[in-house]
């Protein structure tokens, strides 16, 4: 990261696209020198960033944030963020960031896997949704984050009440162990809720399989995939 810093404070990454920060075990410190470094300007021109399995704990995941809502990435197209510490405060912060309206105005995938912990932070970005934030989205991939069903509900709420996800194409909430926000989610599907929508991933412990077969049916006659 250090070594990243002082080419981007040299301009050798004036015209990088893509940065790739994964299976790397970076820590809180190295969180902030990539936040610091990317407030500077050394990232401005990125278009795709991965940050997999690394450890940067709760405020890492906060300085990464921080550096977020300042527009640090405002030319950002695809943020995947793989990490333990997503989950509460640090969740909630990035969330946060997400939402403001000008932080990512050209974000279309937005990849979060948290450690499976519970929490009510999706209400906040889907808030932010319907009054303008993430409008490109094309792909939300949300695994692992503790979706529930008053974040889904917002969720519906933005696209049905609002127009907001009108270009969202794939909606990913599988893996986060809550039957009640699938089913929910799977109906609006089915209603036409997303109107650009073609799959969606819902697989979960606890749907019943005839509620299950049920959505995957009627999604496939409005030709929805339902994973």
């Amino acid at each position: 990261v250090r070594a990243l810093e002082r080419l981007a404070r040299i301009g050798v990454l004036a015209n990088l696209k893509e940065l790739h920060l994964r299976e790397n075990t970076l820590t809180e410190g190295a969180a902030q020198e990539i936040a610091e470094t990317a407030q500077r300007g050394g990232f401005r021109g990125i278009r795709k960033l991965l940050l997999y399995n690394n450890n940067f704990g709760v405020q890492g995941v906060k300085n990464i944030a921080h550096a977020i809502q300042n527009g640090a990435f405002v030319n950002l197209e695809e943020l995947h963020f793989y990490d333990d510490s997503l989950d509460g405060d640090g969740l909630k912060a990035l969330y946060e960031a997400v939402s403001c309206v000008d932080a990512f105005q050209n974000l279309k995938l937005l990849h979060l896997r948290g450690d499976g912990m519970a929490n009510d932070s999706l209400k906040l970005l889907a808030d932010a949704m319907a009054n303008g934030a993430l409008a490109q989205l094309e792909r939300l991939h949300l695994c692992l984050v503790g979706v529930d069903v008053n974040g889904v509900q917002a969720l519906i709420s933005a696209a049905e009440n609002h127009g907001s996800l009108d270009n969202l194409a794939i909606l990913d909430i599988g893996n986060n162990r809550n039957a009640e926000a699938a089913t929910v989610l799977g109906e609006a599907v089915v209603r036409g809720v997303f109107p650009r929508l073609h799959t969606v991933y819902l697989k979960t412990t606890g749907i019943e399989p005839r509620t299950w077969v049920e959505l995957k049916q009627q999604a496939l006659q409005n030709d929805i995939d339902v994973m």
